[in-house]
């Protein structure tokens, strides 16, 4: 299947020159308790009964910004055969996976979620650029082109919409408008750049209207990714960003290319 994609959808995206990796022993250690050699969440001496799509994001988000290829590889193939049925080309990931009632480990939610699969679109593009692999990048153009075909709805008043979660049947302007505070604009904005003959644009100028809606304006904050959750995962995700911001420097203000040349580490 990937093969095939590959060779209808390839295409010269342009790619960056690998980076330098800084030393980064708060990503050793919150490796060593959060991540199992699988590639997936994993708490030490805690019995583990479920795993998000978002924080297996997490997991890709910190992997790449370090510079790790094999963890990222890694969270790339379990989150792949535990949440998305084994083909990430057909289908998003899975919300949630974990132990069901029965005792078996398996989906618990099958619904996708759009903030976890906007990042791994995301994510996945830019391992493609850092680390020059169009198995990566042709992965991404997929998902991208199914979040488009599952999360993006036309409304009766012929507005455009992004759903949390695909196929709804939209009912709620105000809930639009306040979920929409919550995406990552700059992502929707890169891929509105990177195919600007497809819907991207579209869904770009909608999410950013209905940012504008609102009477107050949208957090800065891009990081929705770590979310307000109290799991010690969440938690500890939280505290290593703040980490990664005292690390590295880097900027938010080029979207388009947030880890091109992002491992100059700070002094």
């Amino acid at each position: 299947m990937r093969l095939i994609i590959a060779l209808i959808l390839i295409t010269s995206l342009p790619v960056c020159a690998a980076q330098t990796s800084c030393q980064w022993p708060a990503w050793q250690n919150f490796k060593t308790n959060f991540i199992s050699s699988q590639g997936r969440v994993h708490f030490l001496q805690q019995k583990q009964t479920e795993i998000t799509a978002n924080e297996q994001a997490q997991i890709l988000f910190f992997a790449l910004l370090a510079n790790d290829q094999n963890t990222f590889e890694q969270a790339i193939s379990w989150t792949e055969q535990h949440l998305a049925e084994g083909d990430l080309s057909t289908r998003l990931p899975a919300a949630r996976w974990g132990l069901n009632n029965e005792g078996v480990y398996t989906i618990l939610a099958d619904q996708p979620v759009l903030t976890a699969n906007l990042w791994l679109a995301y994510l996945l593009s830019q391992a493609g650029d850092l680390w020059h692999q169009r198995d990566y990048q042709v992965l991404s153009a997929v998902i991208a082109m199914r979040i488009l075909r599952e999360h993006l709805q036309q409304t009766e008043t012929a507005a455009w919409v992004f759903l949390d979660k695909p196929n709804r049947q939209f009912t709620d302007e105000q809930q639009w408008q306040t979920l929409a505070q919550t995406y990552p604009i700059f992502i929707v904005q890169y891929f509105a750049r990177l195919y600007p003959e497809s819907y991207w644009p579209t869904a770009y100028d909608a999410l950013l209207a209905a940012r504008l809606e609102q009477s107050e304006p949208a957090s800065s904050n891009h990081f929705s990714l770590f979310g307000n959750e109290q799991t010690p995962f969440a938690k500890q995700s939280r505290l290593l960003w703040q980490n990664a911001q005292n690390t590295f420097d880097f900027s938010f203000n080029q979207p388009s290319r947030l880890f091109k040349g992002l491992a100059q580490c700070k002094d």
